[in-house]
């Protein structure tokens, strides 16, 4: 089973969040071979204002201020009582903090994000995308926004299943409970699983002559059920720890979080980019401000809902569909 090899974790230049340091260093502590990039991006517009000094004085004073950040941020590593050489600071002097993330990634050869959650409400926020929704919808390795509550032994990780129009996605949620398994032999956690069944659509009703709508719905709960299960138990997991509710993923996830006291939620996001992305949203950005726990976001592209594609692992699990 592979383990995460090359972290980045990403910082604020607003505040250091402890429990995202102590998290990506909980991972480093585990094994020296583990790699972790600190990174930062800054900027001050008072520096792009400074019309009295040279290039060259501009340029000695923005490697100053890169130079003592570092300082900072490496000072703040040893506050942890971390003894790993393979831990690198590196900061970096942008305007957008998104882009210089966005290089960083694709010359770094990373597996893994960690992040800090941040929560924008604001004005500026819905006319600009915020770095955390850029990364659900562009990253293709798994995010980690961190709140904070800490990782535990014996807690919960929450795998969010896959379940559209296009009937179960087996080989989406293969691909989800794959990483769920790493993290938790890293972490100590269990399994659980959640599923949120739709509410039928008032002309589904229609198209289904004969039955009532107290029946199509219990047939349709029945379906996801009996699949998800059975999905469950072909991969050892007890039914105790198996939660399937009827509603909207963004109220089911967040209700099934809360009364497992769910150290971390792991689902998959399409990543859904823009008008459709800005107007229609994605389900992973919807629930991030709802959870009080760690979201884990694994990118699943669109081939992986192809249901014409099907690999050999694909029929030894589910032979009958």
């Amino acid at each position: 089973m592979k383990k995460y090899r090359n972290i980045i974790l990403v910082l604020d230049a607003g505040g250091y969040n402890t429990d995202a340091l102590e998290k990506a260093f909980f991972l480093a502590k585990r094994d020296p071979d583990v790699k972790v990039t600190v990174f930062l991006a800054i900027f001050d517009f008072s520096y792009e204002l400074s019309t009295i000094m040279s290039f060259t004085e501009k340029e000695e004073m923005l490697s100053k201020i890169i130079d003592a950040k570092e300082a900072e941020v490496e000072q703040v590593i040893k506050e942890h009582d971390i003894d790993n050489k393979n831990i690198n600071v590196k900061v970096v002097w942008s305007r957008s903090a998104g882009s210089a993330l966005g290089k960083e990634l694709k010359a770094g050869n990373y597996d893994l994000i960690i992040k800090t959650c941040a929560v924008n409400n604001s004005i500026y926020g819905l006319l600009q995308t915020p770095v955390d929704w850029k990364l659900l919808r562009k990253a293709t390795i798994p995010v980690i926004l961190v709140k904070e509550k800490q990782w535990i032994a014996d807690g919960v990780i929450l795998v969010a299943l896959c379940y559209t129009e296009l009937g179960f996605c087996n080989r989406v949620n293969r691909k989800l409970l794959r990483e769920a398994q790493i993290l938790a032999k890293i972490t100590g956690c269990r399994i659980h699983l959640v599923h949120a069944v739709p509410n039928p659509l008032l002309n589904t009703y229609i198209e289904v002559p004969g039955y009532l709508p107290s029946t199509y719905n219990e047939a349709v709960i029945n379906d996801h059920t009996s699949k998800i299960k059975r999905y469950a138990d072909d991969h050892r997991i007890s039914p105790d720890n198996v939660h399937i509710q009827t509603g909207d993923p963004e109220d089911v996830i967040p209700n099934v979080a809360e009364e497992v006291n769910a150290t971390a939620v792991l689902m998959g996001s399409v990543g859904r980019d823009g008008f459709s992305g800005t107007v229609i949203g994605n389900t992973a950005e919807m629930i991030m401000d709802e959870l009080a726990c760690d979201m884990i976001v694994i990118k699943t592209p669109e081939d992986l809902f192809d249901p014409t594609v099907i690999d050999d692992a694909d029929e030894a699990e589910n032979p009958d569909q």
